[in-house]
């Protein structure tokens, strides 16, 4: 029997508790952004300010961000049940950018 999403909580610092999928959705949100920071701040100052920095630092927050989304997803959906579409779906559109919105409207559904 699937466990029930409203029942998996996550304990955060200073006592907040976060259901998993709320936890994934924030934590896909947070990845997104840093998607669109390299591509719409960091690429701009590599190729206009001749500032290769700038990609660098962006493109290393990126990549251990999506790195944890993509463990932490497969972790929710065994734990939670979600279906292999759904985890894929989470998975492709992490690499698009906006594509953090509509899989925050697909998880919402959920």
């Amino acid at each position: 029997m699937p466990i029930e999403f409203h029942r998996v909580y996550i304990r955060l610092l200073g006592g907040f508790e976060l259901t998993m999928i709320h936890a994934l959705r924030l934590f896909a949100i947070i990845e997104g952004i840093s998607l669109l920071t390299l591509f719409f701040v960091a690429m701009p100052l590599k190729y206009y300010l001749n500032m290769p920095e700038a990609v660098t630092l962006a493109g290393w927050m990126h990549g251990i961000l999506f790195m944890g989304l993509v463990l932490y997803a497969t972790f929710v959906a065994q734990k939670v049940k979600l279906t292999d579409r759904v985890l894929f779906m989470l998975i492709v559109s992490s690499m698009l950018p906006f594509g953090m919105v509509f899989m925050d409207k697909k998880l919402k559904t959920i």
